[in-house]
């Protein structure tokens, strides 16, 4: 696997997290001073169960713009629970890809309505 991708596959075992820009993990989210468009979006990240959120960059001022939930399991890759909670990723549109990590395997799901 590329040096570069290698962050996302080892990301739940490295501690403390490794320092990729506009990578925020959900648990222990400091909302301190960050824009509320953030805090809404950890928010949200949490209630559904992400681990991470992944943000662009921000441009001329303005908040970074969420662009994928990341989850990591341990559970199968068919599974039922999991397709149920992208359907609602879906439905809400409010980030356009998740990214699953499993054990051995990185899922990448569109989550954006294409017009």
């Amino acid at each position: 696997m590329d040096n570069r991708a290698r962050w996302l596959a080892d990301l739940d075992l490295l501690q403390p997290a490794p320092q990729i820009d506009g990578l925020v993990l959900v648990k222990n989210y400091d909302r301190s001073g960050r824009p509320p468009d953030e805090v809404t979006m950890m928010e949200r990240a949490q209630s559904y169960g992400a681990h991470a959120v992944f943000f662009e960059a921000s441009q001329n001022g303005r908040a970074p713009v969420a662009q994928a939930f990341i989850f990591i399991s341990s559970g199968h890759s068919e599974d039922t629970a999991f397709a149920e909670l992208h359907k609602r990723l879906w439905s809400w549109g409010g980030v356009p890809l998740i990214y699953r990590k499993l054990p051995g395997l990185i899922q990448l799901f569109r989550c954006a309505h294409v017009t």
